[in-house]
């Protein structure tokens, strides 16, 4: 099977501390199954449009002191990304990664970390990035459990903005947030279907959808900050 290497999009938050919060973007390399992609697949690069409107929008509606500059990490090693609370992986084709990488996230995850993994939609509708991570999630990252579809009153929808509706919807698969959480109930890893980072360029969406793609991602942020 042909394999294609790919960059994806790793969002991080360093420095969290009282006096100072300080939000990173870094970028990563993972593998997908090229046949299952269009060979038009739009790459998410350092200088990608829609993460610096993103850091802008949190920047202006919170007290998040943001950093522009863009470093590269991997899984290979958990002392590599253990110093870093909050992680976002994007992509739009099916996803693959190595048994140290799986255990790496599990392990970043239960010492405190956050992962947010949301898939890039293939041609509008199809979601093969969202149903090949949440596999990954059930199976290899954290075998034998099942990730939970968050209600829409969790508060990740409200502890900054209100999203009465949860998870903001862009394109794909209107399936809605799915979870993992720890054993005192705070969610470790949130999946989207819904294409949020696309919701972060001037593209074809309502000034609703727009709004919300960056509440979200802001509350997100907010909450493995506080949790």
């Amino acid at each position: 099977m042909k394999m294609l290497k790919i960059l994806i999009t790793i969002l991080l938050l360093t420095g969290i501390s009282q006096a100072q919060q300080k939000f990173t973007l870094a970028i990563a390399n993972i593998i997908i199954d090229e046949s299952a992609v269009s060979s038009e697949i739009k790459l998410i690069s350092a200088k990608d449009l829609g993460m610096e409107n993103m850091l802008n929008f949190l920047e202006k509606y919170t007290t998040i002191q943001v950093d522009k500059k863009v470093p590269t990490v991997t899984f290979k090693k958990v002392s590599d990304i253990e110093k870093y609370p909050f992680i976002l992986i994007s992509a739009n084709g099916p996803i693959r990664f190595s048994d140290l990488e799986c255990k790496n996230m599990a392990e970043y995850c239960k010492r405190g970390g956050f992962i947010f993994v949301d898939d890039c939609v293939y041609e509008k509708t199809k979601s093969p990035f969202y149903h090949s991570f949440k596999d990954l999630m059930e199976n290899k990252i954290f075998p034998g459990r099942k990730a939970e579809l968050l209600p829409f009153d969790h508060e990740i929808y409200h502890c900054h903005f209100d999203l009465p509706a949860g998870l903001p919807y862009m394109q794909g698969e209107p399936a809605g947030g799915w979870a993992i959480s720890d054993e005192k109930g705070r969610v470790m890893m949130f999946l989207s279907p819904a294409d949020i980072h696309c919701g972060w360029f001037e593209y074809e969406w309502t000034a609703l959808q727009k709004k919300q793609a960056f509440q979200f991602m802001t509350n997100l942020i907010i909450y493995s900050m506080t949790r």
